[in-house]
C-alpha cells in the first residue's frame, strides 16, 4: 500500500510532490541520496522576530534569508546563540521562543 500511495503521489520528475531533489539529486527516479522536502507548519500561534531587533528592514529580510538556508539543527542552534550575543539577550519574548521552536521543528521534520 505503502509503494501505491507513493508512486501516486510522484510528479513527472519521478520525485513525491512537495519533495524536491537536492544539488546532490541523481536522475534517476526518486534516486536522490539525499532529498529536501519543503515542510509547512500551521499553528494560531504568534512566532515572528519584532522589528527593534533590526537596524532596517533590509537586515530584518536578510537575516529571514539566511534563516531559508539553514539545513541542520546544529547550525539553527549556532544562529540562535550569536543572534542573542549580538543583541545582548538572555531570554527572548514568547512570539520569538515560537518562531525559533517551530524553525526547529521544520528541520526535524
Amino acid at each position: 500500500m505503502i509503494e501505491e500511495k507513493i508512486n501516486e503521489l510522484k510528479n513527472k520528475t519521478g520525485h513525491p510532490q512537495g519533495v524536491y531533489p537536492t544539488e546532490n539529486c541523481r536522475d534517476t527516479p526518486c534516486g536522490c541520496p539525499e532529498i529536501k522536502i519543503n515542510t509547512k507548519i500551521d499553528l494560531n500561534i504568534n512566532a515572528l522576530i519584532p522589528d527593534n531587533y533590526f537596524d532596517s528592514d533590509l537586515d530584518k529580510i536578510n537575516f529571514y534569508r539566511e534563516i531559508e538556508t539553514i539545513d541542520n539543527l546544529e547550525v539553527l542552534e549556532e544562529l540562535i546563540e550569536d543572534f542573542k550575543q549580538e543583541n545582548n539577550v538572555l531570554e527572548f519574548p514568547e512570539e520569538m521562543k515560537n518562531f525559533f521552536n517551530l524553525l526547529k521543528v521544520k528541520l526535524k521534520a
